[in-house]
């Protein structure tokens, strides 16, 4: 869970009986605003100046979300019978992106940032932004000042790139771990990830294989989408067949040693990272009482904020999870307590009427 501190599911093919009464008043509006916008004309000829502008296609009605990364092509609603002499450029979700895609590097270099912060950090979760720079006409990423335990991320959304210098940087990606969990979105999640650009969440970061999801958001709309659309993959497939045919070239003419070889093999199996990135993240203060006496005291602190408390708080505002993954989430909790921290979570789940929880964890 990603939380900024000063700040559903998907709808494929939404039908009028599936809208909520706010995304359809939402739609209503948008579709007045921009009613000299309609256009029944193709994707490539159609004059798609505005943030949100609606086209007629023979399979349905989309929506094009304008900005400085993408259009992000929505479908809205499928036609009930294919609209003869209509274009049908689409067929579903898509994004035709104005920036270029990511290097493949940074989503090994944010892959191995997870692994090293779970690892080092008692499955502390990490938060990654990743920026197009238009002056320098390349990706950066920013990692910024965060205060993690194993199931948040706290940082200062004020002093996002985009905030400082908004005509430079364009902010397309951002993303977090899961530690050992798997990917999934969290009510927290969809509450904080309202901005139109892409997002992601790594899970399993202990695993060699690990989970992984992806989507956009437009309108209110979450659509899930594969790494492919935002990573540029091809281009480190292009560099690595390089790389081998050149390799080849000096085996021929004798040129290759043992030492060779054995960097050939082992350059991409870890992708390191600025070691910047690990000085900007912080665990909580954690404070012990030396009182003889049993209390309980022993609770994370920053400042005047309980963070320990906050933590119980946070697991508990759970109405958008399923049961197993509330269970998930609590049991990060408690593996990492003393036998006194849970006593008092199990004695707020009691008080706030998770009996079932409970019943679970005993069984």
């Amino acid at each position: 869970m990603v939380a900024a501190i000063n700040n559903n599911n998907n709808n494929n093919n939404v039908t009028k009986e599936e809208r909520t009464e706010e995304e359809t008043s939402e739609l209503k509006r948008a579709f007045f605003l921009n009613f000299n916008n309609y256009t029944t004309k193709s994707y490539k000829d159609a004059i798609l100046d505005k943030l949100h502008n609606h086209m007629f296609q023979a399979d349905g009605d989309y929506l094009v979300v304008n900005n400085r990364i993408a259009n992000f092509i929505i479908k809205l609603a499928e036609a009930s019978h294919h609209r003869e002499g209509l274009p049908k450029d689409f067929d579903g979700h898509k994004v035709d992106l104005k920036v270029p895609k990511i290097p493949s590097k940074i989503y090994y270099q944010i892959v191995s940032f997870f692994k090293d912060i779970c690892l080092t950090m008692n499955g502390a979760e990490a938060f990654v932004q990743v920026y197009y720079d238009t002056q320098n006409k390349k990706y950066v990423c920013h990692v910024p000042e965060q205060v993690v335990t194993q199931t948040t991320v706290r940082y200062n959304a004020e002093k996002n790139l985009d905030i400082i210098n908004r005509e430079r940087y364009i902010f397309v990606f951002e993303v977090h771990s899961h530690n050992t969990m798997d990917a999934f979105w969290s009510g927290t999640d969809n509450a904080d990830e309202k901005e139109t650009r892409f997002y992601g969440v790594l899970g399993k970061i202990d695993q060699e294989n690990i989970a992984e999801k992806f989507r956009f958001i437009a309108l209110g709309k979450y659509i899930d989408i594969d790494k492919n659309v935002i990573f540029d993959f091809e281009e480190e497939e292009k560099i690595s067949k390089t790389k081998i045919n050149n390799f080849l070239k000096q085996y021929k003419q004798n040129k290759i040693n043992k030492q060779d070889i054995i960097e050939l093999l082992t350059e991409t199996q870890k992708t390191t990272y600025p070691k910047e990135w690990i000085k900007k993240i912080k665990q909580p203060e954690r404070i012990y009482q030396t009182n003889k006496m049993p209390d309980y005291s022993n609770q994370y602190k920053k400042a005047d904020d309980d963070y320990f408390m906050a933590e119980l708080l946070m697991a508990l505002d759970m109405e958008d999870y399923e049961l197993q993954e509330k269970q998930v989430i609590l049991e990060q909790l408690i593996n990492s307590m003393t036998e006194m921290d849970v006593n008092m979570l199990l004695e707020i789940l009691v008080e706030s009427g998770f009996d079932g929880i409970i019943q679970s964890f005993k069984r």
